[in-house]
């Protein structure tokens, strides 16, 4: 090899002339060794890999081996005058284009225009670098000599980002993949240079070198140059020790002084954060007894656990610092996180879920304990409920009429099973914007003077509470709470009182339920209370019929509320007592009406206005 006059940096000087001096990719030069020596050389290749692992070099070692006049089994000798232009970069065989900077369509016309033009050599070999970065109409331009070039022409296409070469392009070459060199081949290449430049270097000068490498042979030997020039390692990491110790003792003012002074030495917060990513993953390696060159002591104090999640976390930032105005923030944000432990809000946040679940699953066999109990006592007051069913006397004349009537009515306007309860429904929302004013409710008429005659004239009325003193609701512990103060009583006892009940019933019980249960019983109320048993009326037979499918809802319900296992519940209707259809406690507000008579439409077969009538008897008040 020619020596240069000047002086030359080690990559240059100490670039590989022969296929077998390429380290670390004998998967390719084999492979172009033998198609040199078989003549078998395709007339288009594509090197792609990483940055600084031989590519290019290689490209100039197959030309040499092409052109030269000496080969030995498809090595170039390096000696002939072919050889030896090829090296200086004197000879016209060999033309090289960057494409990074002629990427343009002129400069590939221009370049495949000599392509016919004969050659000194044998073969004329064009090597374009960074193939990708070609604009998509030089590209174009290319593809046809590229697929069926001049006989004596071979392209060597080389790219460090293969998924950027349109696909035309990649399939009319030959495409070979360029790796990273380990750390003995580099170890290797450091030994060869320091032998041949007559270098002295200790074991800490090799394990840098190896390190800042990154597994690229001509970032190494770049390193090389700048140790030579120093004439010592340069200290990369001392002064985030301070930072690291922080760390260690899980205090967030020193580690946020240790890195503000790390800052201010002149450091850059994204090579900060890639350094610690460097000291962590050294200190994994060694806590799993893995050899590394870079291990910390070996009792560092980290668990691989919060090394392994330490990685995680400053490998996100270091990704998020590419595009953030102020990289200094994010770093900060995760060594206060790696401080404090709240490194990974998705672990905590499934934690928390986990406890959430486990909350949910002690209550579900709570109440599947307390419904297997409750089951067995409804389903013999069914059973008591079915018997007594027949002796109960007929409704009175001019009553809503038994369920066989209603569905004849309902079969006989199929075709307007949904207009009349559209009708309601807007009369509905418009006594809504009339009931605006205080004191107001809808679904509840103003008394007429006779009405107000009769009440004032009734002895009740003047010992009921007026309904803004009425107690709202009981709590679930089932306390009986007056108008006047409230009492607390002893789980699992029921109220005295049927107004206190009705009112827990409706406030309490209900919203409990689904939303065909509720509305089945919205317009239910209590009749009654036994030690055991509660009594619950709904309006009419035909309303019965169908709550009665589901009153073991009702029944779990109020027996999970006052805690009672030995509670059951009866279900009874007005008719069956010969008593005018009463109802439940009209709604407090316009809203809890809509839903009711909502839920009422969604439940009544086929929609029609006088099924939901029956189901919700406080709708006849909006049709008059």
């Amino acid at each position: 090899m020619a020596e240069l006059p000047t002086y030359t940096s080690f990559y240059r000087r100490f670039r590989p002339q022969r296929f077998s001096e390429v380290l670390g990719q004998e998967h390719v030069t084999k492979a172009l060794q033998n198609a040199v020596s078989q003549d078998r050389v395709s007339h288009a290749y594509l090197f792609s890999g990483p940055r600084g692992t031989g590519k290019t070099s290689t490209a100039r070692i197959l030309a040499k081996a092409l052109n030269c006049l000496s080969p030995v089994d498809g090595e170039p000798c390096c000696e002939c005058s072919s050889c030896l232009s090829i090296t200086e970069g004197r000879s016209f065989d060999v033309v090289e284009l960057d494409a990074a900077s002629n990427s343009k369509v002129e400069d590939m016309r221009s370049l495949i225009a000599l392509a016919p033009t004969g050659t000194m050599g044998k073969w004329k070999v064009y090597i374009i670098d960074e193939v990708h970065m070609l604009s998509p109409a030089a590209s174009n331009a290319l593809l046809k000599t590229l697929e069926e070039p001049p006989s004596h022409v071979v392209f060597v296409l080389a790219t460090t980002d293969a998924q950027k070469v349109i696909p035309t392009i990649k399939s009319r070459t030959q495409h070979y993949e360029f790796r990273f060199l380990d750390d003995s081949t580099l170890g290797e290449l450091i030994e060869s240079v320091k032998k041949r430049a007559n270098l002295n270097l200790d074991g800490a000068a090799l394990s840098w070198l190896m390190s800042k490498g990154g597994g690229s042979a001509r970032d190494t030997l770049s390193y090389l140059d700048q140790i030579v020039a120093l004439g010592y390692v340069p200290e990369s990491r001392g002064d985030l020790e301070e930072v690291v110790r922080a760390l260690e003792a899980r205090n967030v003012q020193a580690v946020m002084s240790a890195l503000d002074t790390t800052l201010r030495s002149g450091r850059d917060s994204q090579k900060i954060c890639n350094d610690l990513i460097g000291i962590f993953r050294s200190a994994f390696l060694s806590s799993i007894g893995v050899s590394d060159a870079e291990s910390r002591r070996a009792d560092q104090p980290f668990s691989s656990k919060w090394l392994v999640n330490a990685l995680s976390v400053l490998g996100r930032t270091l990704d998020s610092m590419k595009d953030s105005l102020d990289p200094r923030i994010l770093l900060e944000v995760a060594l206060i996180r790696l401080t404090s432990g709240d490194s990974d809000p998705e672990v905590a946040a499934l934690s928390e879920r986990i406890k959430a679940l486990e909350h949910e699953i002690s209550l579900l066999k709570v109440g599947k304990s307390t419904a297997n109990t409750t089951g067995k006592k409804n389903e013999a007051s069914f059973q008591v409920a079915e018997a007594s069913e027949n002796d109960r006397p007929q409704p009175r004349p001019g009553g809503p009429g038994r369920p066989s009537q209603v569905r004849d009515r309902i079969n006989e306007a199929p075709s307007q099973p949904q207009g009349r309860a559209r009708e309601t429904m807007d009369r509905l929302r418009s006594a809504m914007s009339g009931a605006q004013s205080p004191g107001a409710s809808v679904g509840q008429a103003a008394p007429s003077t006779e009405d107000a005659r009769r009440k004032s004239e009734s002895p009740a009325s003047a010992e009921s509470p007026p309904p803004s003193a009425a107690v709202e609701s009981l709590p679930p512990s089932g306390a009986n709470v007056s108008s006047e103060e409230t009492q607390p009583m002893p789980q699992g006892v029921l109220p005295t009182g049927i107004e206190d009940i009705n009112r827990v019933f409706k406030k309490e019980i209900l919203p409990l339920l689904a939303g065909k249960a509720r509305a089945l019983f919205a317009a239910a109320r209590v009749e009654s209370i036994g030690s055991s048993t509660v009594v619950v009326a709904v309006p009419n037979e035909a309303h019965r019929s169908r709550a009665l499918a589901k009153l073991s809802d009702v029944s779990q319900a109020i027996a999970n509320f006052y805690s009672r296992t030995d509670l059951s519940v009866e279900l009874i209707s007005d008719e069956g007592l010969g008593q005018a259809p009463q109802g439940a406690p009209e709604p407090d507000n316009a809203a809890e009406l809509i839903e009711q008579f909502s839920t009422a439409q969604e439940v009544a077969t086929g929609g029609a206005e006088s099924e939901i009538l029956e189901i919700f008897p406080g709708a006849k008040k909006i049709e008059s």
